[in-house]
């Protein structure tokens, strides 16, 4: 037998191995060839979106669910499409727009579809070169609106609310909007939904703080959400945290004045994504109760004892510069509990320490699962060198 003969042969032989594996493979995985086993089968299309880019023209890869060839590198778009179509109709591309300096005229197309009751979809795009971050609103031709949001790094493994899907590996943030739906433009020129207020739940009934500790808080601060309370706790801080902390207790919750002013030392920090107020079942937002600051003279010597408290830490500094000696001042404070849900609480309770920057709480970063606004604080403030 001839050389070529045989390589013929070892050619054939070869191409319906590789035929016959893909087909076994595809049987095995329900999967066409070509399409990695990371990608997820959703509505018919793998979507794999476990590759790292920079880029929001290719954040995942959508793979077609009998080909395994790749149709499309943007579910993002995907999604807000399907969104749109739901109801039928041929959906409006009301356009891709810049999120620093959005076109009023995809605010006033959506507007104008909503409005015919025309399904519609329309993206705000943030492309910050390491990662890229996007807004985006569909609705469909029942009336029906959700907003998306895409972030290239991924959101953390928990809903921040029972109306939001988490898709596509977490990259894609799917909200159904509240009815009755309602549009409006936000300060940045970005149109969305407007939650609806149960204004009967929103007027104060509770007349008298609950007598509890920050413990407690830390344990449930979903049992705490907007409630009027008083806990003793020391803070401590620097120029971009302010906690309240209890000795015997691992976790702080972030401390705040009813009020324009911040206390003192605190300069500057990055909030989190927790939002003041509660939410009834039907998504209806309730409003967070009303505190103010009481300037008296309780709070008076408080303020002194916090400017003192900054002032000890930054001799200490000249004295023994890397020391970290801390000082702090404790009180017994009544304001405002503002918590996560449980889920949230939960979710973090879940993840290391160091993995916790998530922008899911409060304060700094969104690191505390609960913050107390001081409405007043009482006499019994003292200063002291941390132990």
């Amino acid at each position: 037998m001839g050389r070529k003969r045989i390589a013929l042969i070892f050619v054939i032989t070869l191409a319906v191995v590789i035929v016959a594996g893909a087909l076994a493979w595809k049987r095995r995985t329900g999967r066409p060839s070509g399409v990695p086993s990371t990608a997820v089968l959703v509505d018919g299309q793998y979507i794999d979106c476990l590759q790292t880019t920079s880029s929001f023209g290719e954040p995942c890869k959508v793979y077609d669910g009998t080909s395994g060839k790749l149709v499309d590198t943007n579910p993002f778009s995907i999604r807000l499409s399907a969104f749109s179509k739901q109801q039928g109709g041929s959906p409006t591309d009301c356009g891709k727009t810049s999120t620093r300096a959005p076109a009023a005229k995809v605010a006033a197309c959506v507007q104008e579809a909503f409005r015919s009751h025309s399904p519609f979809t329309a993206q705000y795009i943030t492309d910050l070169g390491a990662f890229t971050y996007a807004y985006g609103i569909a609705g469909d031709a029942g009336g029906k609106v959700a907003e998306a949001t895409y972030d290239s790094r991924g959101f953390p493994g928990v809903p921040p609310n029972r109306r939001t899907l988490l898709l596509d590996g977490n990259k894609v943030r799917l909200t159904s909007c509240v009815d009755p739906i309602s549009l409006g433009i936000d300060a940045d020129g970005l149109v969305g939904c407007i939650t609806p207020v149960n204004e009967a739940a929103s007027v104060p009934t509770q007349t008298k703080p609950i007598d509890t500790t920050i413990c407690a808080i830390a344990e449930n601060p979903a049992a705490f959400n907007n409630k009027l309370v008083r806990v003793k706790g020391s803070y401590s801080g620097n120029f971009e945290y302010s906690m309240l902390s209890q000795d015997g207790c691992s976790q702080s919750i972030w401390f705040d004045y009813a009020s324009e002013d911040s206390p003192p030392g605190l300069a500057v920090h990055v909030p989190g994504g927790a939002m003041p107020g509660a939410e009834d079942e039907k998504g209806h937002r309730i409003r967070p109760i009303p505190v103010s600051l009481v300037r008296d003279e309780n709070f008076k010597r408080f303020q002194r004892l916090m400017k003192a408290r900054v002032e000890a830490e930054e001799r200490a500094e000249k004295r023994q510069p890397g020391g970290y000696v801390s000082y702090r001042v404790t009180a017994t404070f009544v304001g405002r509990l503002d918590g996560v849900s449980p889920e949230i609480h939960d979710f973090h309770k879940r993840r290391s320490e160091h993995d916790r920057a998530d922008f899911l709480g409060f304060g700094q970063m969104g690191l505390f699962d609960a913050q107390l606004v001081m409405q007043s604080v009482e006499g019994d403030a003292v200063l002291e060198r941390e132990r």
